[in-house]
C-alpha cells in the first residue's frame, strides 16, 4: 500500500469512529431519558426503530450528491481541516469540483448550511 492510501485509511476510521461516538452520546442520553421516564424496555426499543435516534444519516441522492441528515453543525474550521488533508494525500482537483457544484470558487463562500453535506462528499473522495 502507498503511503496516501494508509492515510486515507486513517482518515476514514477516524470519521467512523467520531460518528460511532455521537450515536453512542445520543442513545445514552436518549436512554437515560427514557429510564428517568419510567418507560417499560420493550416500548423505548420500538419507539427507537421508529424514531431512527442515530444522529447521523447519509445517503446519495439520484443527482449524486449525499443527504446528510440530523449530523451536529459543524463549524468553519473543522470543515476547513477535512479538505485540507484530502489535499494533502492529492484530493485537491476533486475538493475544488466540488466546489463548483455548490456554486462557489474557495471554501469561505460556502454556505453554512451546506458544511455538513459538503463534508460527506469530501469525505468519500477516494473510497472507490
Amino acid at each position: 500500500m502507498k503511503r496516501n492510501e494508509f492515510l486515507q485509511i486513517a482518515a476514514d476510521l477516524k470519521t467512523y469512529g467520531e460518528g460511532l461516538v455521537r450515536i453512542s452520546d445520543a442513545l445514552t442520553e436518549w436512554l437515560n431519558a427514557n429510564r428517568q421516564a419510567n418507560e417499560p424496555a420493550d416500548t423505548a426499543c420500538a419507539d427507537a426503530q421508529e424514531n431512527s435516534v442515530a444522529p447521523v444519516q447519509a445517503s446519495v441522492e439520484a443527482d449524486g450528491r449525499s443527504s446528510v441528515e440530523n449530523k451536529p453543525e459543524m463549524t468553519f474550521e473543522e470543515l476547513r481541516g477535512v479538505c485540507a488533508e484530502k489535499a494533502r494525500v492529492g484530493f485537491t482537483a476533486e475538493v475544488r469540483n466540488l466546489l463548483g457544484q455548490y456554486g462557489v470558487n474557495k471554501l469561505s463562500e460556502l454556505k453554512p448550511e451546506d458544511y455538513v453535506a459538503f463534508r460527506a462528499e469530501v469525505e468519500v473522495l477516494g473510497r472507490g
